[in-house]
């Protein structure tokens, strides 16, 4: 997905990512994991700064500056600031530069 930690369990609060609990039988440890549903259906909805970057060959500050100039909105996650876009949105501001079908 080319997504941090945070931001991956910004998405996950926010509802974006369906998750999964389990726990490690042998130490008792906790553990919380994305579905792959989850993912598969968040990335054909959305694309993160990563993946855009990559797609256009520009450095992601840079990219998002130009995002941020071209009014393309951030996906909201309450008070966490989380750098990804509806595919929708990006192609409506003339900012996909590239084919962005990243899996």
């Amino acid at each position: 997905m080319k997504i941090g930690v945070g931001a991956i369990r910004a998405l996950r609060d926010a509802g974006y990512l369906g998750h999964a609990k389990c726990v490690n039988a042998d130490t008792n440890h906790r553990h919380t994991l994305i579905t792959r549903t989850s993912i598969r259906d968040f990335e054909a909805r959305f694309l993160t700064l990563g993946q855009l970057a990559k797609a256009s060959k520009v450095a992601p500050i840079h990219l998002a500056r130009r995002l941020d100039r071209e009014g393309v909105p951030t996906v909201s996650c309450g008070g966490r600031h989380v750098r990804a876009y509806e595919r929708s949105q990006v192609a409506a501001h003339g900012a996909l530069i590239r084919s962005a079908s990243y899996g």
